[in-house]
């Protein structure tokens, strides 16, 4: 009599190893997503601001700054990414750079997150763009960097107390003013999320926007760059950030953990494994049966 055997596989659970995963946002010139997976409450958040505009290749004195911070977020929920660009021309870059005028350049955007809607309130987390910057009759327009907590000064060489242009914007206030005919002209100022413009204010000579950011720096006529926006890490833990740290276009990076979870391994039931047993058993009395009737002939 052939014995059969059945081989139960005992049930288990595998465990899949926490990782890090990290999506990076760079420029579209349009507000983007991210959807926060299951089981993720928590995620850090790098943020690189534009460098302002330039008229002359190879400037890289207006670099747009660095935020970084962690988040506290909630499965399912989503934050809106903005990515700051550096423009091209006299145009403003995407996300708050201010406008430039004739010859000169505008200001860079800066790069923010946004959590429970998309307005500038919704702001957690901002990288500031460079003001506008360039070269003038052989002297150096220099724009701002992007902050830091406080943006730089924009100006025309050798220093902003010689040819002062478009102040730095700060963690309460826009860039205060900037060079227009006169020094301190107001008209200039950047505010809350957009950097100043000389456009339109007949300065003279080449204007340069200010740098997008929490508050935008001023922007400048007269051949002086425009002043660069600050940064904020005000809403997010462990938060830091460095100025002029971004050439060209921003970038946003988020990066959360999959924590370790254990996945069940599919088994059998008990009601399974019994009726399993049941029609084994009947299988045993038929081959019984037909070994008895067999032995009988």
């Amino acid at each position: 009599m052939r014995r059969i055997t059945l081989a139960l596989l005992l049930a288990v659970a595998v465990h899949i190893p926490a990782f890090a995963a990290t999506v990076t946002y760079t420029y579209t010139g349009a507000a983007q997503s991210f959807v926060v997976p299951a089981g993720v409450t928590n995620v850090t958040i790098e943020a690189w601001g534009a460098q302002g505009g330039i008229n002359t290749a190879g400037i890289t004195n207006n670099l747009g700054g660095y935020a970084t911070g962690a988040l506290p977020v909630t499965p399912g929920s989503t934050l809106y990414v903005y990515v700051g660009g550096q423009p091209v021309g006299v145009a403003g870059g995407f996300n708050g750079g201010g406008a430039g005028d004739t010859g000169g350049a505008g200001g860079g955007g800066a790069s923010d997150v946004r959590q429970g809607g998309s307005a500038l309130t919704d702001r957690v987390l901002v990288a500031a763009g460079g003001g506008g910057g360039g070269f003038w009759s052989g002297l150096d327009v220099v724009g701002g960097v992007g902050g830091g907590l406080t943006g730089g000064d924009g100006y025309r060489a050798p220093d902003y107390a010689t040819n002062p242009g478009g102040r730095g914007a700060t963690q309460t206030a826009g860039g205060a003013d900037g060079t227009c005919i006169s020094f301190n002209v107001t008209a200039l100022a950047g505010s809350l999320g957009q950097g100043g413009t000389p456009l339109g204010q007949n300065c003279g000579c080449q204007g340069y926007g200010g740098g997008g950011g929490l508050y935008g720096g001023a922007g400048s006529g007269n051949c002086r760059g425009g002043g660069g926006g600050s940064s904020s890490v005000s809403l997010v833990t462990g938060g830091s950030t460095q100025a002029g740290a971004r050439a060209g276009n921003g970038e946003v990076r988020i990066t959360y953990d999959l924590a370790a979870a254990p996945v069940a391994v599919p088994t059998l039931n008990q009601w399974a494994l019994l009726m399993m047993g049941v029609v084994l058993a009947g299988i045993s009395v038929l081959r019984l049966r037909r070994q008895r009737r067999g032995g009988g002939r």
